[in-house]
């Protein structure tokens, strides 16, 4: 068990932020570790694919199951990173974090080829590195990413909304199934290597909460040289390529036609006006003239994030969808 001591500024300083560098990381180890994730099932069966016949022995290295390299996972700096720039942060890492973070590994799994280049060569292992990364992004993530974007913005959405009307004491509890508060005591079920420290005492600047498509409980990291965060699933994954059930979408299109009932049912999650047009094979004059007429309904609502912009179903529209899938 995880214990978090917070102070009471703590409960200020929270902030939401997802990281393509999580992604990458937790997704590589579902797809390492396909039996103990079923819930990825499709996604497994589509990455298997993609990356027949590559192999990727420095992300072995420092990805396992029980620990994955520090510098593998820094602290997102904002809700808006691309992978690009948080490559450059892997690649700005010190030889002395990369050795550290090598003795490290080295009391978990045994001595690879890879690690001792990281030992022997740092700078030049992390070249290699960084280049598996990147095929593996382009491979693995890339493709989907824009609906894996989708369904973190609305969840980051969904729970600033929360803390605002619940507050941080009872939203906290929402982050996990293995996430309790208790009067100033976060504790998190979860086991860390024996080199980790369990109880934690923050500093008074709260907590980067990062949401992740491919986390399945909360995970905290504590450290003195960056922000603290906590790693948590993101709501509505198994929405993201799931076919709406036709019984449902049958009744509402008798209702409100067919075009307004397939986006009805597209946006379980936030897509924009182009990926609702390439979802559903219509024009995007189509999509814009539905979507415009839901909004006016109620149905339908939208928000802004960085260049685009993300429409999603209103408490009211949910509701409705809520109807038709009784």
């Amino acid at each position: 068990m995880i214990k978090i001591q917070l102070h009471p500024t703590d409960f200020a300083g929270f902030r939401f932020a997802y990281s393509p560098l999580m992604e990458l990381v937790m997704s590589y180890r579902v797809w390492r570790d396909p039996q103990a994730h079923a819930y990825y099932t499709a996604w497994i069966h589509q990455v298997e694919e993609a990356l027949r016949g590559e192999a990727f022995p420095y992300l072995d290295t420092v990805i396992t199951y029980h620990y994955t390299a520090q510098f593998m996972m820094p602290t997102p700096l904002g809700p808006m990173r691309s992978f690009e720039d948080e490559l450059i942060r892997v690649q700005n890492t010190s030889e002395d974090v990369i050795r550290r973070e090598m003795q490290r590994m080295l009391i978990i799994q045994p001595p690879s080829t890879a690690h001792h280049h990281f030992l022997d060569d740092p700078c030049g292992a992390l070249g290699r590195l960084l280049g598996e990364m990147a095929l593996y992004w382009e491979r693995a993530l890339a493709p989907d990413w824009r609906d894996m974007v989708a369904v973190l913005e609305n969840e980051i959405l969904h729970q600033a909304r929360q803390f605002a009307l619940k507050g941080a004491e009872e939203s906290l509890c929402q982050l996990g199934s293995n996430v309790t508060y208790n009067d100033g005591l976060l504790l998190i079920d979860k086991e860390l290597p024996a080199f980790l420290p369990t109880e934690y005492c923050l500093k008074g600047d709260g907590l980067q909460l990062v949401p992740g498509v491919f986390q399945r409980k909360g995970v905290p990291d504590i450290r003195p040289d960056e922000r603290s965060m906590l790693r948590y699933p993101a709501r509505g994954v198994g929405l993201m390529q799931a076919d709406a059930p036709t019984p449902a979408l049958e009744s509402l299109r008798l209702l409100v036609g067919e075009g307004k009932s397939r986006v009805l049912m597209s946006l379980t999650i936030p897509r924009s006006t182009q990926e609702l047009a390439r979802h559903l094979n219509l024009s995007a004059g189509a999509i814009s003239q539905h979507l415009r007429l839901m909004q006016q309904a109620g149905f339908v609502e939208s928000h802004r994030s960085g260049y685009y912009v993300f429409y999603r179903l209103s408490t009211r529209g949910e509701r409705l969808l809520e109807v038709f899938n009784e």
